[in-house]
């Protein structure tokens, strides 16, 4: 089996994130490639768009950990952050945690770069 591309990785997981919320009677629309800071709209009804940005976790074990600049990292009430665990294992399911911008930020004080790390809170953050 051919390699898959962080690009490809990366493309499937939106994908994948935007069908749960649709399972969920949540409308979602996976923005361009490239679009900067925002993965995926979603449109509530009588509500601002919300914005979630997807960040890709790939391994044979249960990593639980992304990297993210606190830079960029966007502060916002209709801000969100999809956190997806992908298996080299195919066969195994993808895992969701979605995580306000606020809580992602607070994580991330006083650190230039940092791993998020999930492994304490996961059970707080899994999408059932």
């Amino acid at each position: 089996m051919k390699k898959l591309t962080n690009t490809n990785v990366q493309n499937a997981v939106e994908h994948a994130v935007c069908t749960e919320l649709h399972r969920r009677d949540i409308t979602a629309i996976v923005t361009p490639t490239n679009t900067q800071g925002t993965d995926i709209i979603v449109i509530l009804e009588n509500r601002s768009p919300i914005g979630i940005q997807v960040k890709a976790s790939r391994g044979n074990t249960q990593p639980l950990c992304w990297l993210l600049d606190n830079k960029v990292v966007i502060e916002d009430k209709s801000f969100f952050y999809a956190f997806v665990n992908v298996w080299k294992n195919i066969e195994k399911a993808i895992e969701f945690f979605i995580v306000s911008s606020k809580e992602v930020k607070a994580k991330l004080l006083n650190c230039s770069w940092a791993k998020i790390s999930l492994e304490k809170d996961a059970e707080l953050y899994r999408s059932n």
